[in-house]
């Protein structure tokens, strides 16, 4: 639209005086906060590998609930709307829906009491609203994954996968390095970036 004497002059489009001599304003818009469900792998094979044999090795359902919480909080500081769903041989089994940021933080400090073991996550859950996402991570490891277990995603929402492994595995050769990220500092928090530039495969 046209430049009034009461905006901004940081609004002004300047690239369109250039060519035409006239002071458009570019408006502001607020953005639709987005909806975004995370889905996270807490089977048995995340349990591995234990701190009985592995001490001070974090397991793979440590690592996939610390990059549930992190993808939680940068969404929930973009105000969108977040649901961290658990999936557990194949059936859903508890969701978190987290309103506010301080949501996420009570959530962390009570998995670290709980050495991450979500116990009080233990009985099936059926979700009574049509919460219809349009953003989905899957956080697994990828081994008690079936057709069924993707069945329970979303058709029409855009996916995005971790492949959660420990640096324990025998044998991780095969990944593309390119593709992954590595933390040497295996409790150390981390938000990744840019996710939604492209399909990411982590």
């Amino acid at each position: 639209r046209n430049y009034l004497p009461s905006d901004p002059i940081k609004f002004i489009d300047w690239k369109i005086f250039s060519r035409t001599d006239r002071l458009i304003i570019r408006e502001q818009h607020a953005q639709a906060p987005a909806k975004v469900a995370i889905y996270c792998d807490i089977s048995d094979s995340m349990n591995w590998p234990s701190p009985e044999t592995h001490k001070g090795i974090p397991s793979k359902k440590e690592i996939a609930l610390r990059i549930a919480l992190n993808l939680s909080f940068l969404h929930k500081q973009m105000n969108d709307n977040v649901r961290v769903h658990f999936i557990e041989n194949d059936h859903l089994i508890h969701v978190h829906l987290f309103r506010r940021l301080s949501d996420i933080l009570d959530s962390f400090s009570t998995w670290v009491s709980e050495a991450f073991v979500l116990a009080t996550t233990r009985s099936l859950f059926h979700e009574k609203t049509n919460y219809i996402p349009d953003h989905v991570y899957l956080i697994s490891d990828f081994i008690n994954l079936t057709e069924k277990t993707f069945s329970l995603l979303p058709g029409q929402a855009k996916k995005i996968f971790f492949h959660v492994l420990s640096s324990q595995e025998l044998e991780i050769s095969w990944i593309n390095k390119k593709d992954v990220v590595f933390d040497s500092s295996p409790l150390k928090e981390f938000f990744v970036q840019d996710l939604f530039s492209d399909d990411y495969y982590a």
